[in-house]
């Protein structure tokens, strides 16, 4: 989390000034939600999900809430996959 809250700092720690909610707390927040429910490992699915929760905190329609549910459910398919194959780590 240390890592997502540098990173979102960064973008605006130049101008010495901060539009807290739409320059941090969204980008934190779609960082740190994004990698607890999209593995981290499979970082196609991280960034995606980093950018769609990114876009439901700063647009929040229902098309953004849909995309995020999608690639929910694509990553839950995914660890199904995983586990079915009788796999405990993610990735091997």
């Amino acid at each position: 989390m240390r890592d997502i809250a540098r990173e979102a700092i960064a973008t605006f720690i130049d101008k010495g000034e901060v539009e807290f909610v739409h320059e941090f707390s969204i980008a934190f927040s779609a960082g740190s939600l994004a990698s607890i429910v999209f593995v981290d490992q499979d970082e196609d699915l991280l960034r995606r999900g980093i950018a769609a929760v990114h876009r439901c905190g700063s647009e929040g329609t229902p098309d953004t809430f849909l995309d995020v549910a999608m690639l929910a459910a694509e990553a839950m398919a995914a660890w199904r996959r995983h586990r079915k194959a009788g796999r405990t780590c993610w990735p091997d």
